[in-house]
């Protein structure tokens, strides 16, 4: 069991590793290898649909949490032989379950590219932060797509894998990981992946139910507004998560939000541009801050 002084230097020496080395190399990171595994197996699924497909996924998803719960837990176990390295041990591992650094330089990236008049960088790099298609999409839309991508990634990115540690531990962390990656990989509503990706879809739904509704109040409080909107707008999605996070977004920068034929979130507000994208980044920082300080005085007071 890690003690809450372990588990407070955990937490702190993950984020000081986000914020000043940011993402490990690739063949090294934790969530790569989630999604070769999530990969290699459902390669091997025979769509046959219905329950069988949705058993088959479920399969797939439990032998990935048990894989690494496993060996974080394992890892962990050693590890606290020696209370230094358990820290250290445990603030890599933590680090790979959340990242803020990343997103905010990818929609940096994105800001650059439009202040500069390269339109089709731009598009190129929004299509790496949203699953829809971006060649077609004006600026509006573009700014749009990535305040949204921002937005969600406040929720799965950083503010649950961090309360999942403060309530769960290390252990809760990964697994939480585990079922975003599975989520993101398989979780679509369409052939062939709306059976496989059931299990993975709702287990995500139903650990991000309360993360997303803590991020829509945590990026209100950082805008100062934007209550009226999330709670007007929040079964606009087909999720029952996205709106929330977004609908704060579009209300507290006082704009609108919208995946052409599926949704737009706060009509009254105005159309996006540029320089939202710089006040996102503002909020985006400001609620990472208030998600430090309420995992670290969850933490404490475990301890206390």
């Amino acid at each position: 069991m890690i003690m809450p002084d372990t588990e407070l230097g955990i937490l702190l020496l993950a984020v000081l590793f986000d914020i000043t080395i940011g993402e490990p190399p690739r063949h090294l990171h934790p969530v790569v290898w989630m999604g070769w595994v999530i990969d290699q197996m459902d390669r091997r699924i025979v769509r046959r649909g219905g329950a069988c497909d949705i058993i088959r996924g479920t399969g797939v998803l439990a032998t990935t949490i048990l894989l690494f719960g496993i060996s974080t837990f394992l890892i962990m176990e050693v590890a606290g032989i020696w209370p230094l390295i358990e820290i250290l041990a445990g603030g890599i591992i933590l680090k790979t379950t959340f990242s803020y650094r990343y997103f905010r330089d990818s929609i940096k990236a994105v800001l650059d590219g439009l202040r500069g008049g390269d339109i089709e960088g731009a598009r190129s790099r929004v299509s790496m932060l949203v699953s829809r298609e971006t060649s077609g999409l004006d600026a509006p839309h573009l700014v749009s797509a990535t305040i949204e991508s921002a937005a969600e990634n406040l929720v799965d990115g950083i503010i649950a894998p961090l309360l999942f540690f403060a309530v769960f531990g290390i252990v809760g962390a990964v697994i939480y990981r585990v079922v975003n990656t599975a989520d993101s990989m398989l979780g679509y509503r369409d052939s062939p992946y709306r059976d496989v990706g059931f299990a993975s879809a709702r287990l995500d739904d139903i650990l991000n139910f309360i993360p997303a509704r803590i991020g829509g109040v945590l990026i209100c409080l950082a805008c100062g507004r934007g209550f009226d909107v999330m709670i007007e707008d929040r079964k606009r999605c087909t999720s029952p998560n996205s709106c929330y996070p977004m609908g704060a977004m579009a209300g507290g920068l006082g704009i609108w939000l919208e995946k052409p034929g599926y949704y737009r979130i706060n009509e009254r507000g105005r159309a996006p541009d540029v320089e939202d994208i710089e006040r996102c980044l503002e909020v985006m920082g400001i609620v990472f801050l208030i998600t430090i300080m309420i995992g670290v005085g969850m933490v404490s007071i475990a301890g206390s």
